[in-house]
Order: structure tokens, then sequence, then C-alpha cells
């Protein structure tokens, strides 16, 4: 992924939050930019697998490729680029295994849902605020050696992750519980 303003100003609000030097961009020559620059990424990747986060969810038919699987399976596809992990399953109950960047199964078309590395840019509030905290928290350790303050940061990140997830679990349509599910009531008569 490109490096954008928007991964920019998240580094610079952590930063800010733990009371460091901002960074205009991860190449400045401090050691907060170089800091940002090797976290930031597989923080961002952790933190999008952590949830079925909806902005970062996409549903796409994958492409077949001509090489066949040595065994156990008829086909290979490639996996995009941006994938990260797969969000429930690939076409329900078909057996299938990722190796690599490839998904091995027997189905001879194969459409699924999987959690993908997105730009900064379309993060919701509630995730930009989560991002920043836990990066807070990571820099206050790396850069102030202050356990209090990446003690506190952890715990902000902590509430925030469960009121992310809430306002983003709202992203669903709801699930209903049929009334034919609760039997014990039905006894009653």
């Amino acid at each position: 992924m490109t490096i954008t303003s928007d991964d920019i100003a998240i580094c610079a609000a952590a930063l800010h939050l733990i009371g460091a030097e901002e960074i205009g961009s991860f190449t400045d020559e401090t050691r907060e930019a170089r800091l940002c620059a090797s976290i930031y990424s597989t923080l961002r990747q952790n933190l999008l697998q952590k949830h079925n986060w909806r902005f970062s969810v996409r549903q796409e038919q994958l492409n077949r490729l001509d090489a066949v699987p040595l065994f156990g399976f008829a086909y290979a596809y490639s996996l995009p680029t941006d994938f990260l992990r797969l969000v429930g399953k690939v076409n329900p109950s078909y057996p299938h295994q990722i190796f690599g960047n490839k998904l091995y199964t027997s189905l001879d078309t194969v459409y699924a849902t999987m959690q993908v590395d997105t730009d900064a840019q379309y993060y919701p509030a509630y995730f930009t605020h989560l991002f920043q905290l836990e990066l807070a928290a990571l820099l206050a350790s790396a850069l102030l050696e202050d356990e209090n303050k990446t003690d506190k940061f952890m715990a902000f990140a902590q509430r925030q992750m469960i009121v992310a997830r809430n306002i983003d679990s709202q992203n669903n349509t709801a699930s209903v519980i049929p009334s034919s599910a609760f039997t014990l009531t039905n006894v009653r008569a």
C-alpha cells in the first residue's frame, strides 16, 4: 500500500497524544518517523484482522490459476494482493485451504468474502481513533519507555475497541431469533 497523508496524520496524532514530536513524513530524519515507518503497516494489518470491520470487507470472484495443486484439491485460486483473511466460508461448507497467496479447493468457481488491507482515507472515525490509541501505546513504550503512559493508552484502546466494534456491527442487518426457537414457552398452554 502507498502511504498517504491520512496515514501520516494518524501517526502524527498518536505522537501528539503521548507528547512526542509530530512527523510530516515517514522519511523525516527523526527517531519518531523511523519508528512510525517500522511499525505502522504491521499494526494497521493487525487491527484490521481483529474484527470483521465492514469498511474493509469485500466480496469478489477469485481468479482460477492454470496450475493445479499437487493433491487434495482440483483448483488453485489467486488471492488479491490486499487480502488479509477470509471472512465466513468460501461457498459455504465446501473444503478449502489457503497456502501462501493461493486458495485451494475443488470448486470450479469461488466467490469469497474477505478482509482486505484498506487505505486510511476509508477509515471511519471510530477506527481511526482506535488506530491512534493503539499506535500511541506502542510509541509510548518504544519512544518514551514510559510504562504508565503505555498502560494508560492500552486501556484507552481496549475501551475504544469495544465502542468501535459496537458501532461497526450496526452496519449489518440485525439477526432475528424466530419465535419457534423458544420451545419451552410453547409448552405452556
